[in-house]
Parts: structure tokens; sequence; C-alpha cells
């Protein structure tokens, strides 16, 4: 099954230069509650593909997320590496809202069908990451507000996985 699964997403992406050789677990990180999928290593190049789900606060419905990310290795060390990237978040629920409404619904989230996240990755050699993610919607709220007005801490989001 596994090499099923590695093979499919080899077939996606159409090429064997860019060919999945992992797999990717992670919680957090602006890639939902769970994230799952698969993912490579290609000299300083790092990508993967995931599947989130995210338990809505507001009903039973579960939020589905389909994140595209990609970092570059500014450290390449025996014992880790660390990514600097970005991601695509995709948002494809049928609570997301394609056109921003008059006002959302009480504790709506997600606001957007997509978001692109700025992110950091700290990737030891055992496969355990620890990955930091910020949103363009709150770096948009950064420049538009008051210096203070927002809290920071709010802003990152921290998540932890593994690649296997």
């Amino acid at each position: 099954m596994a090499r099923v699964a590695l093979a499919l997403a080899t077939l996606w992406l159409g090429t064997t230069a860019f060919a999945a050789t992992y797999y990717v677990a992670q919680v957090g990180a602006n890639q939902g509650l769970l994230a799952g999928g698969v993912g490579g290593d290609y000299g300083r190049l790092s990508w993967a593909t995931t599947l989130g789900i995210t338990p809505s606060a507001a009903d039973d419905v579960l939020i589905t997320q389909v994140n595209g990310k990609c970092g570059y290795a500014v450290l390449d060390d025996e014992a880790y590496r660390l990514l600097l990237g970005g991601a695509l978040l995709i948002n494809p629920s049928r609570r997301t809202f394609f056109v921003v409404p008059e006002k959302y619904p009480d504790r709506y989230y997600p606001a957007n069908a997509y978001f692109f996240a700025l992110q950091t990755t700290l990737v030891w050699r055992h496969g355990y990451f620890v990955e930091a993610s910020i949103l363009d919607y709150y770096l948009t709220l950064l420049a538009e507000n008051p210096r203070g007005s927002i809290n920071n801490s709010a802003l990152v989001s921290l998540g932890f996985g593994k690649n296997f």
C-alpha cells in the first residue's frame, strides 16, 4: 500500500525528478489539526503535499484542507536541516466562502478559501520536525493596524511532525 501511494504521488507530479520519497504526519502549523501526506527532498529543496482536517468549533463538520509546501535548506548539517519556504493552503470545505460575505457566522473558520503562508522548519535527521508558520492574512493585519493593537503571539502557528 505504501509503495502504491508513493507511485500515485509520482504520477500526479508527472515526473520522477520530484517523486515522493517519504510520508508526512503533522499536527498544527496552519496545516490542519491533523495532516498527512507525502513529500520529498532533492538536494536543498524540500516539498510536501498533505491533507489536513480540523474539527469545526460551531458544529460537527470537519474542515478539510489541501496543503502544498516547499522549502529551501538554508542550513544543512549532519544533525538537522533548517528550511525556509512557503505554502499554499486550500480549504475545499462546504463551509468555505469563496466570496467574502458581509458578516461571517459566529466562531467561523476558515475565513478564506485559500491562504498563503511563510514558514520555517527545523528537521532533525531522524525525521522529526518543528514548523512555525504565519498566514498572509496575519501579515496584512500587522501592516494595516497600529503597533501593539494585535497580540503578536497569536500570529505564529507552531506545528510538530515526523517524516517517515
